[in-house]
């Protein structure tokens, strides 16, 4: 090796003893040396640092002739990002790659091009081809390895990634260890523990949230570890079980939203009569685990991908100093239980789907002879000039309906399902509304083993009555009455669907957090330590959430004045009580949108044009339980450590006096800016509080 060297670095003309030294530390660690030429011509080299490659092999050279003594048909590269000749990209050295060549020469080698080492890159391209294979061929049966895929430690970093700007994610769970804390060498003990099979879910935290019509709702809360994992989990199953899901399933799926399917009712249910409104029966905690195993191993081969699986259903949960061990449903809470409700109730949309292809009948419906009559009367009487018969004619003709709800020759099934809500729309007679919920009961029951909650599974008539889905009251706009040239007269409308607010929702929800009291606004007490600008802030963050949600609605102008009346008067009510006014003179220190000089209540116009939906709208209101708002989040500082603008929060200290500039970094920067107080991002403000900078 050491003449090898010599006898290359004599040709290069290069005599000091350090090239000599780098040449040897490379070539006997991972690099691959094609000969001095190529070696002369490979600017891409860069001695000292370490480049891996995926397969190493040393090859023979003849010194003499600098050829290689035969031929090579080597099949040595790497993959990833970036496709350059640059030296160095995604953080790591560039290497060429090279395949399946003959005699390798200098102007074959150096029209290779670059790839980069990056591992994460490269998980990202393999996910992506896999995902790929997965939307061409969604029939198909999954035989990859995908257990040890989900086991690389770079994928597992992509997971925690994906959770850690999500603040529901920061919640602990029954350990003290904080998910901002995970570092890459605990991603890579998850790993190794994955790969042993000794990884074990621990049981997650339990509490009881309060639901709007009574009861609780249980949340169960993972830990750190157990959420990355998951996370993983969770991505490979939606690209797995994505491409096969039907267009009916609206929730928790990308692109997907309450809009989508509040948008699809609007749309596809205009002929529908009876609506039944289905309700599982805690749907969540009564999901059998062999069926829902069964269903995934059917697409699934890999076994430890699903042993898996299973392990996290049986983790458990932590109740009141009790372990609990479910032997069914899935823990509403964790990060992996709304794709396995989707994959478990993608049966029931299968179901449907069939019931609908045997139930829909007929092209178009008949028009009303009535409506078909007075049609032809009205072309007799343009045709003659008779105005008085034609006034008359178009009196008449605005009252009676156009189509026949009745022709039993055109029969249409809708039907929409978020996560385990679900809606199905008949065009047809009671009788067989009747016969198709009979139907979706006994698959529920026989196949699923799922209950359907009686008392509020139902079937309605929208021509009739209003249907309650998604927070939002659906009914068939009824004969208004209007008035033209003193004379009244029937407008017949054209029947569409109307969607308005749930207002007994929202009182429910106001009052919940003591923002309502019956019909009156309240102070929201909670918040009133906090400054002028954290209370307006809050206040804005509820009004704008709400608003935007209900953006689609037909009411939205009336909404609109009366929420902005509740949250006004209840940010003047607070506000009086913190500076010691009343209401009266707190509107006429701060102006009427309650100015604090930097934020001002928000001031919504009232829309004229047509009801838009959002696809990413989302029925969760942020801040409406909130305690606080940072300081930090609130004027958008960044941390003046290492100027991250991720999860800033303030620093603070009792006095001036305790710092001690020549021991810690955060100190000198506090007393050079002569402050009580520093933004500081989750990551330095735990490693300050454990002396760490």
């Amino acid at each position: 090796m050491n003449k090898f060297c010599k006898t290359i670095f004599s040709r290069l003309g290069l005599s000091d003893p350090k090239w000599f030294y780098y040449c040897s530390r490379l070539i006997e660690s991972t690099l691959n040396v094609m000969g001095y030429l190529n070696l002369l011509s490979s600017t891409w080299i860069l001695l000292g640092r370490s480049v891996r490659f995926t397969k190493i092999k040393i090859i023979n050279f003849n010194v003499d002739n600098s050829q290689p003594k035969r031929n090579n048909n080597s099949n040595f590269g790497n993959t990833g990002s970036p496709k350059c000749w640059q030296a160095y990209g995604d953080r790591v050295d560039i290497v060429r790659r090279i395949e399946n060549f003959e005699r390798s020469t200098v102007k074959s080698f150096s029209n290779r091009k670059f790839y980069s080492t990056g591992c994460t890159i490269n998980v990202e391209r393999k996910f992506e081809s896999f995902v790929k294979r997965a939307i061409e061929f969604p029939k198909e049966t999954i035989d990859r390895d995908l257990y040890h895929f989900l086991c690389d430690p770079n994928f597992l970093n992509i997971a925690y990634n994906n959770i850690r700007g999500k603040p529901g994610n920061m919640t602990p769970g029954i350990t003290t260890e904080p998910l901002d804390e995970i570092s890459f060498d605990v991603l890579k003990d998850i790993s190794n523990s994955l790969l042993k099979e000794s990884f074990c879910f621990k049981p997650g935290r339990r509490i009881q949230i309060p639901k709007p019509l009574g009861g609780e709702r249980p949340l169960t809360i993972a830990s750190p570890r157990d959420k990355i994992v998951q996370e993983a989990m969770r991505t490979i199953l939606n690209a797995v079980f994505e491409p096969t899901f039907l267009e009916s399933s609206h929730g928790f799926r990308p692109k997907k939203s309450c809009h989508s399917a509040l948008e699809k009712i609007k749309h596809e249910f205009k002929p529908v009569a009876w609506v039944i409104e289905g309700d599982i029966t805690k749907c969540f905690d009564t999901i059998d685990h062999v069926l829902l195993m069964q269903v995934i191993e059917a697409k699934i081969l890999d076994r430890q991908f699903t042993k898996l699986i299973s392990k996290s259903l049986k983790a458990g949960y932590f109740e009141t100093k009790v372990i609990s061990h479910n032997i069914v449903g899935t823990l509403q809470g964790s990060i992996i239980s709304p794709i396995l409700c989707n994959i478990f109730m993608h049966q029931l949309d299968v179901f449907v789907e069939k019931l609908k292809n045997e139930f829909d009948q007929g092209v178009t419906a008949k028009k009303l002879s009535a409506y078909e009559n007075s049609r032809y009367k009205i072309k007799r009487a343009k045709r003659s000039g008779d105005m008085t018969e034609l006034k008359k004619l178009y009196k008449l003709s605005q009252r009676s309906p156009v189509m026949d709800f009745n022709d039993s020759s055109y029969k249409r099934l809708k039907y929409v399902r978020y996560a385990d809500d679900w809606i199905i729309g008949i065009r047809g007679s009671f009788i067989e509304t009747r016969q198709v919920l009979e139907k979706v009961k006994v698959f529920l029951n026989n196949v699923m083993r799922l209950d359907t909650n009686d008392s509020k599974t139902r079937i309605t008539n929208l021509n009739k009555g209003k249907v309650v889905f998604l927070g939002t009251n659906i009914f068939r706009s009824k004969h208004v009455k209007f008035s033209a040239r003193s004379s009244s007269s029937k407008q017949r409308q054209n029947l569409q669907l109307q969607f308005h607010v749930s207002t007994d929702r929202i009182r429910s929800k106001l009052a919940d957090i003591s923002m309502l009291s019956g019909n009156t606004p309240m102070p929201k007490f909670l918040w009133m330590p906090l400054s002028h600008d954290q209370i307006i802030y809050l206040y804005n963050s509820v009004m704008r959430a709400f608003l935007n949600f209900y953006s689609f609605v037909d009411n939205y102008s009336q909404f609109v004045s009366w929420f902005k009346w509740v949250i006004y008067s209840s940010a003047a009510k607070l506000l009086a009580r913190k500076f010691d006014l009343s209401v009266t003179k707190v509107f006429k220190k701060f102006g009427s949108n309650l100015s604090s000089g930097k934020f001002a209540l928000y001031d919504p116009k009232l829309i004229t044009t047509e009801p838009k939906f959002k696809i990413d709208a989302t029925p969760v209101i942020p801040n409406l339980h909130s305690k606080f708002k940072s300081v930090a989040t609130l004027y958008k500082l960044e941390c003046v450590k290492c100027r991250s603008d991720y999860r800033v929060e303030m620093h603070h200290i009792r006095a001036m006096k305790n710092l001690n500039p020549k021991i810690s970094e955060v100190d000198r920067l506090m007393v050079r800016a002569n402050r009580k107080q520093l933004p500081l991002c989750r990551e330095c403000h735990m490693k300050n509080h454990h002396n760490k900078i």
